[in-house]
């Protein structure tokens, strides 16, 4: 009779153990991805056609019928990234964490890079990429144009234009202003011009407080790097010296709505990136696809074309992965080994290369001038 119980107990053993190993646990049915990013705020500009750029990749995939399913979950966090820290700690407690986060908020990633690595969360940030974000860890991919080129193109206009004396306004209360105005500083300083920096933070209404009315005058040009506070910032300008050039990052558009924009703006110099710098013909593609879902173009559009060509480099990884499960270990293996072997994606933006530190290159921004608010790109 003992001998009779053994070996049912034994059966049973054998039984659960092969029914848990038809579940491949490295391989799931189904990958859960989770945005993070500014839906609201100042800077949602930056989220809200990023998400939806993203949710059309998701949609067009599923529809594919390709395995695995993702599913895509949004979380608002205003662009701050005390914000970013309690959405993750909350999913954390309640364990329901990602297999993919996608995280748009610069500042987010420098504070969440530790617990990214610690739970094997692997992270694609669909708007920004610097040096100091490719320092971080190889759990962080980098999908977007380069932070310092940015600066790069807009001292060439200064220099172009042969202005003499700038002054620098920017935005202190995330790091990612203070890169792109520190690296203007430094290719600025060794020319005629030696530019002044003046930074505020959150909540400034009165910029006359930073930069006053009688500085302002020892200026020939300005350049304005902000967020929805341009608007305020334009309008203390123009009151003041309405000689001075100007010149600034596509973020203003984030104020396209705001009355009298045309006038603000009217022959303002920007870094921007339109069709014509990335791949025209998939781009067009690609606004179709958005335009039947939306029944609208996006507005900025970078913005979209970087968050749909970073899921979908990681949607075509992940059926790679799929269709190679005997290579890997799991999916995430999978992943990094296919989007870090330096191939090059044909995408919307340009052909993109993604190196062994996560960054990417081959989205590359010009310089434009907008005339009657409305960008146009400049020669070369």
């Amino acid at each position: 009779m003992k001998l009779f119980r053994l070996s049912g107990i034994l059966l049973c053993l054998f039984i659960v153990s092969c029914s848990n190993d038809s579940i491949n646990t490295s391989y799931p049915e189904e990958i859960n991805v989770a945005w993070i990013g500014p839906l609201n705020g100042p800077a949602n500009l930056l989220g809200v056609e990023n998400l939806k750029a993203m949710e059309l990749a998701v949609k067009i995939y599923n529809k594919s019928g390709q395995t695995p399913k993702v599913l895509i979950k949004k979380y608002d966090d205003n662009y701050d990234f005390l914000k970013s820290e309690s959405i993750y700690e909350s999913l954390k407690k309640k364990k329901k964490l990602p297999d993919m986060l996608f995280l748009s908020t610069y500042e987010s990633m420098f504070h969440l890079s530790d617990r990214l690595f610690e739970d094997d969360i692997l992270t694609i940030n669909p708007i920004d990429n610097d040096i100091k974000l490719e320092r971080l860890n190889e759990n962080i991919i980098l999908i977007a144009k380069r932070t310092e080129g940015l600066a790069r193109i807009l001292s060439a206009e200064i220099k172009k234009d042969k202005k003499e004396k700038t002054a620098i306004l920017y935005f202190d209360s995330d790091s990612f202003m203070p890169t792109v105005a520190n690296e203007l500083w430094r290719l600025l300083k060794h020319t005629n011009n030696s530019p002044d920096l003046y930074s505020y933070g959150k909540d400034i209404n009165d910029f006359s407080q930073i930069i006053s009315p009688a500085n302002l005058e020892k200026y020939d040009s300005l350049i304005i790097l902000a967020y929805s506070e341009s608007y305020n910032i334009l309008k203390y300008i123009k009151k003041t010296n309405s000689k001075l050039s100007l010149y600034s990052l596509n973020t203003i558009f984030g104020i396209i709505n705001k009355p009298k924009f045309k006038k603000l703006t009217e022959g303002m110099k920007i870094t921007h990136f339109t069709k014509k710098d990335g791949n025209e013909k998939l781009a067009d593609n690609f606004l179709d696809l958005y335009q039947n879902e939306y029944n609208t173009h996006p507005n900025v559009h970078w913005v979209s074309f970087q968050a749909y060509d970073s899921m979908q480099i990681f949607l075509k990884s992940l059926a790679e992965t799929y269709q190679h499960e005997s290579s890997y270990p799991n999916w995430k293996a999978g992943i990094k080994s296919i989007i870090y072997k330096g191939s090059v994606h044909k995408c919307v933006s340009g052909n993109i290369r993604i190196g062994r530190n996560g960054n990417s290159s081959g989205i590359n921004m010009g310089a434009y001038v907008i005339r009657n608010g409305t960008p146009f790109a400049l020669k070369k």
